[in-house]
């Protein structure tokens, strides 16, 4: 009876370890790039999860979407990018989560660092917020 409960304990510890599905599961994923992140692990770690949080992210400066810098003849390209939204409203890289096209993360990095934002508060104080951005382009050339 020991062993069998063990065993289904480690069956837990281990699905807990195992990647979260991709959200392309289409499509082959690559994040083996080294990509430039200007957050360090303690800014990471005391920025707060914006999606819990209920504070709105407000825009105010910044290209909404990445401009691709390099065409496809036709397919799809995505990005996922965990950042790091400061008390002052600008945006730090943390890291690529997901992507099949490391130009296309690369565009959707170099559109993130024009961004900035209203300050984020919470309970009338500054907070720091972490938000991973998701972004698709499809080529549809003939």
């Amino acid at each position: 009876m020991l062993q069998l409960k063990m065993s289904t304990v480690l069956l837990a510890v281990a699905l807990l370890l195992l990647p979260a599905p991709s959200l392309h599961a289409d499509s082959q994923t690559t994040v083996s790039e080294k990509y430039e992140s200007d957050v360090t692990e303690e800014e990471w770690s005391a920025a707060i999860e914006a999606r819990d949080s209920g504070v709105k992210l407000k825009l105010v400066e910044g290209e909404r979407t990445a401009k691709v810098s390099v065409r496809r003849e036709r397919g799809r390209s995505f990005a996922a990018i965990s950042t790091v939204i400061r008390m002052d409203g600008s945006v730090g890289i943390y890291k690529v989560v997901e992507t099949n096209d490391p130009s296309f993360a690369r565009d959707v990095i170099k559109s993130l660092r024009t961004q900035r934002y209203k300050a984020p508060v919470l309970a009338d104080k500054p907070v720091s917020l972490r938000v991973v951005f998701h972004q698709v382009a499809t080529f549809n050339r003939y």
